[in-house]
């Protein structure tokens, strides 16, 4: 992922740089004090790569107005936010389909919140993995993953991993602890062990501050499915960029699974990519 960060005051330009890194640890962060150096770089390939725009909205030679014009007819994927001290522009600056207005002297924090709405509102997942604050990272499609901060979340045991997906599966709907056992296993398991899962899996959420993700009363659990920002659901909100990568496989590692991914496949699966389709042409 490529980010540029934009501004012709070079003290700015540099605090600009030094917050988005902490942002975005594993971008590659590409700055300018120059309009022309803007445009010669939307002609390079590595802008085709160029998710994030953060630029002033005053640039010598252009405004930046016009700059983000450009920059959106060369790479229409890019997410403009403008970071500056001009409020006065704000109006014309969504006009253009910009996606945040950040005053001066933006931080990390800002800069961070503003990310994470704009993921929320588009459905999107960052591509390299960055957090979402709040949230965990889960992919279903393909194997069952979950991230913390972009890294793959190590469980105690396995079957604590299972019973997460199962949980995240049920999509927030509770489960008897007797609805649990008969997913996790063929034969009878003694509920002692169950337990034994329960207190793994709430030692790794503890271990992340995500303890709260699970919701238990005596003999039920579900999770709190707004601490997730999971490709499943992101789907059946009918979001775009979770439809296509969406290739006819859910959650590979557990063999309760194939029902849903039948369901997804079968049932809405067309549905969602019509829909997805006809908005990205809007």
């Amino acid at each position: 992922m490529t980010i540029l960060a934009i501004d012709d005051e070079p003290v700015m330009l540099v605090h600009l740089e030094t917050e988005l890194r902490k942002v975005f640890p594993k971008a590659d962060i590409v700055t300018f004090d120059e309009c022309d150096e803007v445009l010669a770089f939307l002609e390079t390939p590595q802008s085709r790569s160029l998710q994030y725009a953060f630029m002033d909205i005053k640039l010598r030679g252009m405004l930046g107005i016009e700059l983000a014009k450009r920059i959106k007819d060369q790479c229409p994927q890019t997410r403009i936010l403008f970071c500056t001290s001009y409020s006065y522009y704000a109006l014309e600056a969504y006009q253009l389909h910009a996606l945040g207005y950040l005053m001066k002297p933006v931080d990390a924090d800002k800069l961070r919140e503003a990310v994470s709405q704009i993921e929320a509102q588009l459905g999107t997942f960052p591509e390299d993995g960055t957090e979402i604050p709040g949230k965990l990272v889960v992919h279903t499609f393909g194997n069952f993953e979950v991230l913390y901060n972009g890294t793959p979340l190590v469980f105690e045991r396995e079957k604590a991993k299972e019973l997460l997906a199962l949980l995240i599966d049920r999509q927030g709907l509770s489960m008897t602890n007797g609805e649990i056992e008969a997913f996790l296993w063929e034969e009878l398991h003694s509920p002692q062990y169950l337990q034994t899962l329960f207190y793994s899996l709430r030692k790794t959420l503890r271990g992340i501050g995500f303890e709260d993700l699970l919701i238990r009363t005596r003999n039920h659990t579900s999770i709190d499915v707004s601490k997730l920002h999971c490709d499943l659901y992101e789907f059946l909100k009918g979001s775009a960029d979770a439809v296509n990568s969406y290739a006819g496989e859910y959650m590979n590692n557990y063999s309760w699974a194939e029902l849903t991914n039948a369901r997804l496949y079968n049932g809405t699966f067309s549905d969602f990519v019509l829909a997805a389709q006809a908005r990205s042409r809007r």
